[in-house]
């Protein structure tokens, strides 16, 4: 009838509203009607008002009075589950308010920590989604604490794929390095927007590639590029320096280490199809 203890004591309604309440007192009132009729019907009975009617009342109707006093002890035990059920659901019920407030708390403290971290070229104005990112709800509905493996990985793939395009503007083919160039500004781009992060004094350059049009960050130029990928990487590395235990993924800390002022003045987009050689990364 049920298939779990909480579901035959449900904690939200009263004790005499419970299903197994009731039908226990229709079973245990019905035996005892039954065997009050038996009785009637196959006794020889009088009625009499004196002391030995009365008397003889309750030794003839023994058996149902004593079916019918089973109904104590049994909802005895029964008003036990319940209380034991009322009081699980309230500390679930306290236990889900504490997350809740908790979990407010922890964006306001978010947001009071981007604020801070913003600059004059970096900030962030949708912090709500950015904390939705960063610390994701669990498939129960309960908030965590520190950044999301998730999310770090997925901010590990997008640095990789940069990392990849810059590494590829040391290549011979002068095609290859603006290929590379032109994705190392779309793939910039696209972490920007995935981390909801506006950059200021973030001048557009639009050119003409391979027959489709680009908007190339920071003027289209090389170095400036390097820059603005700098600064955004290290934004996000305060952003996520939130708790205790953080410590700055090896992914981050490699384009942090990228030292823009070698890259020469001529690796810009009017020179696209002439770019000279140049070696981000220094092993």
């Amino acid at each position: 009838m049920f298939k779990t203890l909480q579901a035959a004591f449900e904690p939200e309604k009263s004790f005499f509203q419970l299903r197994i309440v009731i039908n226990t007192i229709k079973i245990v009132l019905g035996f005892a009607l039954i065997s009050i009729i038996l009785i009637v019907c196959n006794t020889n009975l009088s009625i009499t008002f004196h002391y030995e009617g009365f008397n003889n009342l309750f030794q003839i109707f023994k058996f149902p009075i004593s079916v019918i006093a089973l109904l104590i002890p049994l909802l005895a035990v029964y008003a036990a589950n319940h209380r034991s059920e009322q009081t699980k659901h309230n500390l679930l019920l306290l236990a889900q308010q504490n997350n809740f407030n908790n979990y407010y708390k922890h964006i306001e403290v978010f947001k009071q920590h981007v604020t801070e971290s913003n600059n004059h070229y970096v900030s962030n104005r949708s912090y709500r989604k950015l904390h939705s990112l960063i610390f994701p709800k669990t498939s129960e509905g309960m908030p965590t604490y520190s950044p999301s493996l998730n999310f770090l990985n997925e901010i590990d793939r997008r640095l990789i794929v940069i990392i990849k395009h810059l590494d590829k503007l040391n290549d011979a083919s002068s095609f290859e390095r603006a290929r590379n160039f032109v994705d190392v500004s779309e793939s910039i781009k696209q972490l920007r927007s995935y981390l909801t992060i506006t950059m200021k004094n973030a001048d557009i350059c639009k050119v003409h590639f391979e027959g489709h049009n680009y908007e190339l960050i920071a003027g289209g130029d090389l170095k400036e590029i390097l820059f603005y990928f700098n600064r955004l990487v290290k934004y996000l590395d305060t952003i996520l320096n939130i708790g205790e235990n953080y410590s700055t993924p090896s992914m981050i800390e490699k384009c942090v280490s990228i030292k823009p002022g070698s890259i020469p003045p001529s690796f810009n987009h009017s020179n696209l199809k002439n770019l000279p050689t140049v070696k981000i990364f220094i092993e």
